[in-house]
C-alpha cells in the first residue's frame, strides 16, 4: 500500500489531505505444515512479509487438541475469523481460520506459530495477501459442502468486485485439485486451500475434485473496500442498506433476513446455511474532495483574515 497526497483549490485557499490507496488485490505466498501431534507447531512463510499485508491461518486439529495462542515473527495480533467442527469421521475435529494485518516490515522470513496442545494430527496452511483494507470478515459460512462421488461442493456466497474468498477444507479422503474459479494454494494430506478475487460482483461456490467420506469446511470473505455508508459497497453501514445487505443478493427470505446479520449476530438461513457478518468502520475517505470539511475550513480562514484586518 502506498499514501498519496490530494490537494484541491477552493476559493484562493489551498488544502491538502492524505490518503491511501490499497492497490489490485493479490496472493503473495503461502506455506504449510502439519504434524502427528505437538505442543508447537511452526510454519515460514518463503520471504518477509509485506507490512500492511493480510496473514491468514488455517489450522485443523483431531478431537483432544486446541489453538491457544497464535503469533508470528513481525508481531501481528491474530483474531479468530471463524471455526468449525466436524461430525462422523471427523467427529471432535476443529476448522479455523484466524486472520492478522502485518504491522512492519521484518527483512527474515515469516515464521508463524501455532501453540497447542495438539494430541492427534494438526496441520496449519499459511496465506498472505496484499492489497485489502482490513482482516475482518464480512460473511463467513460454514455449511457443510456437498459431496459427490468425485467432487466436492462449497457454499456459495455473494461478493464484490476484488473481495477475497477464501475456502479452507478438510476432507476425509483425497482433494487433487479446485475449480469453480477458485485457485487452488495449498493441498496438504488432501485438505485444501483455494482461493478466488470475485472478478465483478456476483455469487460464486468453490469447488473441489477428488472423493470424500466426510468434510468439514469454511468459506470467508474478506471485503475489497471497507463499509464507507456508501451504497453499492459490500456493506453500507448498520442498517444494511449496501448491495448486499438490502439488494436483490442478500435480502430474500432464504438468503438473508437483513438487519439481522450485522454486527456479529449469528443467523440461520433457510435452516442450513450459518453466516455470520461483521460490520466496517472507517475514517475520511479522500478519494474525494470532503466538501463539507473544505467549505468549513474556507469560513474558519475568512473569520481569522477579518480578525487580522481589524
Amino acid at each position: 500500500m502506498f499514501a498519496r497526497r490530494c490537494t484541491w483549490l477552493f476559493a484562493g485557499l489551498s488544502v491538502t489531505l492524505a490518503s491511501s490507496a490499497a492497490g489490485q488485490p493479490l496472493a503473495v505466498q503461502h506455506a504449510e505444515q502439519n504434524s502427528p501431534g505437538a505442543a508447537l507447531l511452526s510454519t515460514t512463510l518463503p520471504a518477509p512479509s509485506g507490512a500492511g499485508n493480510i496473514v491468514l491461518v488455517a489450522v485443523f486439529h483431531l478431537a483432544g487438541g486446541s489453538v491457544s495462542s497464535i503469533t508470528d515473527s513481525t508481531g501481528t495480533s491474530f483474531q479468530l475469523v471463524v471455526s468449525a467442527v466436524g461430525s462422523a469421521g471427523f467427529a471432535g475435529a476443529t476448522l479455523s481460520v484466524y486472520s492478522g494485518v502485518v504491522p512492519a516490515f521484518v527483512a527474515v522470513p515469516n515464521a508463524v506459530f501455532v501453540t497447542g496442545p495438539f494430541a492427534a494430527y494438526v496441520e496449519v496452511v499459511v496465506t498472505e495477501y496484499a492489497g485489502l483494507p482490513g482482516a475482518v470478515a464480512d460473511l463467513t459460512d460454514t455449511t457443510p459442502p456437498v459431496v459427490g462421488a468425485a467432487s466436492v461442493t462449497g457454499p456459495s456466497m455473494p461478493a464484490q468486485r476484488d473481495d477475497l474468498l477464501f475456502w479452507w477444507l478438510a476432507c476425509e479422503g483425497a482433494i487433487t485439485g479446485a475449480d469453480g474459479g477458485f485457485t487452488l494454494r495449498a493441498n496438504i494430506n488432501g485438505d485444501v486451500v483455494a482461493d478466488l478475487f470475485a472478478p465483478a460482483p456476483g455469487s460464486f461456490t468453490p469447488t473441489a475434485t477428488g472423493a470424500c467420506n466426510t468434510t468439514v469446511s469454511a468459506l470467508v470473505r474478506i471485503p475489497s473496500r471497507p463499509d464507507a455508508g456508501v451504497p453499492g459497497s459490500t456493506d453500507a453501514g448498520s442498517g444494511d442498506a449496501g448491495l448486499f445487505d438490502a439488494g436483490a443478493i442478500d435480502a430474500g427470505p432464504t438468503t438473508d433476513a437483513g438487519q439481522t446479520d450485522d454486527g456479529g449476530t449469528t443467523v440461520t438461513d433457510a435452516g442450513t446455511t450459518v453466516l455470520r457478518h461483521e460490520a466496517y468502520s472507517v475514517g475520511c475517505d479522500c478519494s474525494a474532495a470532503p466538501v463539507g470539511t473544505l467549505a468549513f475550513a474556507v469560513l474558519i480562514a475568512l473569520s481569522r483574515r477579518r480578525q487580522t484586518a481589524r
